[in-house]
């Protein structure tokens, strides 16, 4: 089966390396991107991975509308280390003027929950964790990141687009 949203195809050496002291500024200008190009998403999470044993190299985590704008809906993109989606995959993207393919593929590749039902889920035995800011286990504490990147992981993982 051919995947309608595949539409970039990094070459293998591009997606092998990216110096560690760049990664966070390619991924703040991924951010500036989504920014600029998805006005109507509304940042509010983001995590560059720095652990060597994990799979993730970031998430973007958004909140919006559905099209007709009657629910609220968290979307998030969680690419792999050595995806097409990556860092090394947006530096070329860059370098070879495919950013719209970029994202538009990331964005036809982003998992949508219900925010309902995305608290729900952070609330859950599996993530264990508060959506209430004031509370000492609120997802969004830098000492939960590991945790909560694990657990989008694992949801991501779960929910495939058909």
């Amino acid at each position: 089966m051919i995947d309608s949203n595949k539409l970039l195809e990094i070459p293998e050496d591009e997606k092998n390396f990216i110096d560690p002291r760049l990664r966070p500024k390619f991924f703040m200008n991924i951010i500036k991107e989504y920014e600029k190009r998805c006005p109507n998403l509304k940042l509010i999470y983001a995590y560059l991975n720095t652990d060597a044993n994990s799979p993730i190299d970031f998430i973007v985590l958004f909140q919006t509308k559905n099209l007709d704008k009657t629910l609220d809906l968290i979307v998030y993109d969680i690419p792999l280390l050595y995806s097409d989606r990556s860092i090394p995959g947006y530096r070329y993207c860059m370098r070879t003027n495919k950013l719209d393919d970029y994202f538009k593929e990331s964005t036809n590749l982003m998992v949508s929950l219900q925010l309902p039902k995305f608290n729900e889920f952070i609330n859950s035995n599996l993530v264990n964790l508060s959506v209430k800011p004031d509370n000492e286990m609120y997802w969004r504490k830098q000492e939960f990141s590991s945790k909560v990147a694990k657990s989008l992981l694992d949801l991501s993982l779960r929910y495939v687009k058909r």
